[in-house]
């Protein structure tokens, strides 16, 4: 089955599924059925598909590249996020995941120790794996640090020990026990988290359907200074990890996040135009959208203005409200006066950067068909779960409290502080510069390919 989803900043609208039994999924069938999508929606309304990061799905993007020339083709980044933490689940500075996981596997697996440690901690529990969730090994650990002092004193206490003697649990609970006394296991457990987090935070900001492309290129470049800088490991396991992030980095960096970093208003004051890819990305996409070489030269003279902080763009309403909803917003508000790189920012500010809206219909067919209703059709059961996903849609926006999702600023506009980049994979140029001053959303076809 392959599904496909409308997704704009209310949200994502499905559209169709496509059954695939018996078919081969190869490129020319994937694009075949994202150009269909495509045509329903109107290529002029598209501004770019996200598919899954397999390689029939990364091999259609050619085919689709050379009849929309102007649409975009992107991974999906919360993917590629995934992997990359897969790829640092294969470093030794992970090795402790397998340690914290005997160790909930114990205290979980025993109704006296899950018990004492209810009392130990009333509010939250340890947590188990889940192969269905992003950055699950992080959670778990995470959540095993949360609880040390919780866990050290069960262990210590007298109820515990008794437990384990009138069990004979003696020989399974040692080891247990020297991890959750071990001053090492919880380093190794802080480290894994410090690590991780700045990846997971990411992922959990894209996984979704909020327009956040501008700012997936700015918390990369951060992971990336991380990195490189990290105190609590030496040279080499640091380039453990920056080799597995560069390569990752690679399969998700498109334009679109290039453009976005640098139309997006909270980054106004970051020197981009000394970061080759940064403005390789933003020229790139003003070709492809502008075929007129006069209004190419426009929209540039234009994203000086921007950048230079004239006109209303030096306003102090429009520094004030530029932290306080999603950029593309803020450029329909306050981009008249460059109105052909308004309507450029607007497409691509507007973007989300995953498959995961689309993905998450897979539950609803689940919820739909299950093992007690599973004779339905295939069209039958595409029409149940398009009422079904779009009239949840349509609730959520109707209701009277309803706001559009938006990222919190990072930076803080005028005092943004200086950072220096390179023009290597994922770097940007943020040094702070004196002269800086501080048709609606279009659709984005989406596909995700089982």
């Amino acid at each position: 089955m392959t599904l496909f989803a409308i997704d704009a900043v209310l949200g994502a609208t499905f559209l169709n599924s496509e059954d695939s039994t018996g078919q081969t999924k190869d490129a020319p069938y994937i694009a075949k059925h994202i150009c269909k999508a495509i045509e329903l929606v109107g290529a002029e309304n598209v501004v770019q598909v996200i598919t899954d990061n397999a390689a029939n799905c990364k091999a259609a993007w050619a085919i689709i590249a050379k009849k929309y020339p102007r649409i975009a083709c992107s991974p999906c980044v919360a993917h590629c996020l995934d992997l990359l933490l897969e790829d640092w689940g294969k470093l030794s500075v992970a090795a402790v995941v397998g340690d914290v996981a005997d160790v909930v596997k114990f205290i979980n697996g025993h109704d006296g120790s899950r018990a004492l440690m209810k009392k130990h901690s009333p509010d939250k529990g340890l947590l188990k794996p889940a192969d269905t969730r992003f950055g699950t090994n992080l959670i778990m650990v995470e959540r095993m640090v949360d609880l040390k002092d919780n866990l050290q004193e069960m262990v210590a206490s007298r109820k515990y020990k008794a437990w384990v003697s009138k069990r004979g649990l003696e020989e399974a609970s040692n080891p247990i026990t020297k991890f959750i006394a071990s001053d090492s296991f919880w380093a190794s457990c802080q480290l894994y988290v410090d690590i991780n987090k700045p990846v997971y935070e990411l992922l959990r900001l894209v996984d979704g359907s909020a327009p956040v492309i501008g700012k997936v290129y700015y918390r990369m470049f951060e992971i990336q200074e991380k990195i490189n800088n990290f105190a609590g490991l030496s040279a080499v396991k640091r380039n453990e990890l920056y080799q597995p992030f560069v390569s990752r980095w690679a399969m998700l960096h498109t334009d679109l996040h290039a453009a976005g970093f640098l139309l997006d208003p909270e980054y106004v004051h970051m020197a981009q135009h000394s970061n080759e890819e940064v403005m390789n990305g933003f020229y790139q996409l003003v070709e492809k959208l502008f075929s007129d070489a006069q209004q190419q030269v426009l929209v540039t003279n234009q994203l000086t203005q921007f950048r230079s902080g004239h006109g209303i763009f030096g306003r102090t309403i429009a520094k004030a409200a530029a932290g306080t909803m999603p950029a593309y917003q803020w450029w329909i508000n306050f981009g008249a006066s460059v109105p052909e790189l308004q309507s450029f920012a607007v497409r691509i500010l507007s973007q989300t950067a995953s498959s995961s809206e689309a993905e998450r219909n897979w539950s609803l067919f689940g919820f739909v068909q299950n093992k007690r209703r599973c004779r339905l059709k295939a069209d039958t059961l595409e029409k149940i779960v398009y009422v079904h996903a779009n009239t949840r849609l349509i609730d959520k926006v109707n209701e009277v409290d309803y706001e559009e999702r938006y990222v919190d600023w990072q930076t803080d506009g005028a005092n943004a502080d200086s950072a220096t980049g390179t023009d290597t994979d994922c770097a940007s140029e943020t040094e702070q510069s004196d002269s800086d001053q501080s048709e609606h959303s279009q659709s984005e076809s989406e596909s995700d390919t089982e």
